[in-house]
């Protein structure tokens, strides 16, 4: 949350725009799910032109609005996010540079590496899926479960029933991801520190014949990738 407000401060005006344009993305989904009633409804009157016509430019407009509306919320969160991604590097890297001598001697240069890398690009994916979360999808999720109601209430409620267990199903699945994604880090790591040790080692490899365990180590590494 403090990094959230942070950033939010100094990026306000880019993350207020494409708050705005995020409401017209969740606009225009549901508008559009709207629209498939309207659809289904003119299939069955073909005969009635002006209406088809009416349809056609309905969805035409209403996908050429999202699909606006949408390159506005990318361009501006691409550009805010990789300010934050260089901010916190330098930032990052600051603190790098304040440490003693002790510090580097206690922990490997791969897994520096990997902290500077890819701690920013953490922090801006955690920035990026709580400001769409909240807006957009929060927005989105309001306004089909409306139309939802509107055209078809008897089924919403069968929904209504069966959507907390395909929610608890997703929470299984979000949880075994992000194990997987952390032990993606530590193999990201180890294939680092493996390539590091055998390039600035390569004599005391060879002479000590370790190929075959370095050979190993990187096996293992690649695997938990």
């Amino acid at each position: 949350m403090r990094l959230l407000l942070e950033s939010f401060q100094e990026h306000r005006w880019k993350y207020l725009a494409a708050s705005g344009a995020m409401v017209m993305v969740a606009a225009s989904t549901a508008l559009s799910a709207w629209m498939m009633g309207e659809i289904i409804d003119t299939l069955s009157t073909p005969e009635d032109r002006a209406r088809v016509m009416m349809v056609g430019i309905g969805v035409a407009a209403i996908f050429a609005f999202k699909g606006a509306a949408f390159y506005i919320q990318a361009v501006l969160m691409a550009r805010a996010g990789n300010r934050i991604v260089a901010q916190k590097q330098m930032q990052l890297y600051t603190r790098l540079l304040q440490q003693g001598v002790a510090f580097f001697n206690t922990n490997e240069s791969s897994d520096l590496l990997l902290r500077i890398t890819q701690s920013a690009q953490a922090a801006r994916r955690a920035i990026d899926t709580i400001v769409t979360g909240v807006i957009r999808d929060s927005l989105t999720l309001v306004g089909l479960v409306a139309v939802m109601f509107y055209q078809q209430p008897f089924l919403s409620m069968i929904s209504l029933i069966v959507g907390p267990a395909a929610l608890y199903g997703l929470q299984k699945i979000l949880k075994k991801v992000r194990q997987v994604m952390a032990q993606e880090m530590a193999g990201l790591g180890e294939i680092i520190k493996v390539v590091q040790e055998t390039s600035t080692g390569a004599r005391v490899v060879k002479a000590f014949g370790l190929e075959p365990r370095m050979a190993d180590r990187m096996d293992v590494a690649v695997r938990q990738v």
